[in-house]
């Protein structure tokens, strides 16, 4: 049995994609356990972006990869051509996790036996089974819509969680940390709020990342940040571009503080608890409460946490020392 799906170009939908995966991989190993034939094999093909591809390796399951580059997804001429290198021919299945027409026609460039995927525009030209897709819904549960083509029997949306990922740092237990994803001002420079933050801690660990500075100079940058901080604490610098790397980072981190919504998702899929601090992100759409991880949101909807077109840090920075700190305390306690 050949499974082909297209999962979503964006790196946050993508994670909210997961729940669906491992449901359709538990469903055909289970059919697969269940039929006669003991020699039938479950082989699924992830096709995918390459941006942030590495994504997939937090998967659970083995699969195939197949990479699209950026001009491969512009329309149904350039995608046919990608289709041809992917030595993926005739799969039983296809799926289109993405309303796209150009999407769906990934189905038949690559002679599906059956291609599933939303009833949307001209969809209906190249899909044999159509699932409606209804607006508003989170995109999590639209995604796993797309199993009632493939399943008779109701299912409910998982709560799913990465593969086991070994701690980035092996010191973690006896050196607890907090990774903070430093936010940038309009000029470029990174809030000075987290230096005050920090100076509220003494004999404490922090990780840092900024990812949204893209600049060659990311190393020196954070360095100057770090020099002006008090040294007391320990510091470091997280310079992996790999999400693998991130996801062992956060998953064994005391918290992880951010404003970036996908890195939510990974952290959120690898088991980590996070605060989030939500700059106008859709959660009833776009929502981690599909994945383990515990995720505390700061929403600009909630008077208590914005003021006058900012987060009342102040006040968020009140909830994270306490949480911190009470967690520390747990740690030091076990080491004992």
């Amino acid at each position: 049995m050949n499974i082909a799906i297209k999962l979503p170009n964006e790196l946050g939908e993508r994670v909210l994609s997961f729940p669906f995966l491992h449901k359709l991989v538990q469903v055909y190993e289970q059919n697969i356990a269940e039929s006669e034939d003991h020699d039938e094999v479950l082989y699924i093909h992830l096709i995918s972006c390459k941006k942030d591809i590495d994504v997939l390796n937090l998967l659970p399951f083995r699969a195939y990869y197949h990479e699209l580059e950026d001009e491969d997804i512009g329309n149904i001429f350039s995608m046919h051509r990608a289709c041809v290198n992917f030595k993926l021919d005739r799969p039983d299945i296809y799926i289109s996790t993405t309303p796209g027409f150009i999407d769906s026609s990934i189905g038949k460039n690559i002679n599906a036996k059956k291609s599933i995927g939303y009833d949307v525009g001209k969809n209906k030209w190249v899909l044999s089974e159509k699932v409606s897709l209804l607006e508003g819904q989170h995109k999590s549960v639209q995604i796993f819509n797309l199993l009632t083509a493939l399943s008779d029997r109701e299912e409910s949306v998982p709560h799913v969680q990465s593969r086991q990922l070994e701690p980035f740092y092996k010191d973690w237990q006896e050196n607890p940390y907090t990774v903070i994803n430093l936010d940038l001002l309009e000029n470029g420079e990174i809030n000075p709020e987290w230096a005050e933050f920090i100076e509220l801690f003494t004999e404490k660990k922090f990780v840092f990342l900024a990812s949204n500075y893209k600049e060659e100079d990311y190393e020196d940058f954070l360095a100057a940040f770090i020099a002006k901080l008090p040294d007391t604490n320990q510091y470091e610098i997280f310079t992996s571009k790999s999400n693998i790397d991130f996801g062992k980072l956060v998953a064994s981190a005391i918290t992880f503080i951010t404003k970036s919504c996908p890195l939510m998702h990974i952290a959120a899929y690898c088991g980590a608890h996070t605060f989030y601090l939500n700059c106008g992100e859709d959660l009833q759409v776009m929502g981690p409460e599909f994945l383990r991880g515990d995720v505390r949101v700061f929403s600009q909807s909630d008077p208590a946490y914005f003021k006058e077109d900012s987060f009342n840090y102040a006040k968020i920075f009140d909830e994270v020392f306490t949480f911190i700190d009470l967690r520390s305390k747990v740690t030091e306690k076990d080491e004992e």
